[in-house]
């Protein structure tokens, strides 16, 4: 009798997307499926696309080509008649008002 309860069980627990009975599915529950399976396929795509910048962050850093460690490049300070020369071509371009 036990047996009986589980194979009923059984048979009943089955979808029908298991069985390939497409037709006995709602139109509904079908369009679920598909959105399922494209998050599932998008959701994969994602997990190898971030296993991916991983690694190539990883080679940066132990390649030595990650921004830590780098000199600070210092910005080049003009003397005074390199700014006075800049100042008198803008003046005469019309950049500045005199």
């Amino acid at each position: 009798m036990e047996e009986k309860i589980e194979e009923n069980t059984k048979e009943n627990s089955e979808s029908p997307v298991e069985n390939g009975d497409d037709a006995k599915m709602p139109e509904s529950v079908r369009q679920a499926n598909d959105v399922a399976k494209r998050l599932e396929e998008a959701t994969e795509a994602q997990r190898i696309e971030n296993n991916r910048r991983e690694d190539l962050n990883s080679r940066n850093i132990l390649g030595g080509n990650s921004e830590a460690g780098k000199p600070n490049e210092k910005p080049v300070e003009e003397t005074n008649k390199e700014y006075n020369d800049r100042i008198e071509k803008e003046v005469s371009e019309g950049k500045h008002d005199e």
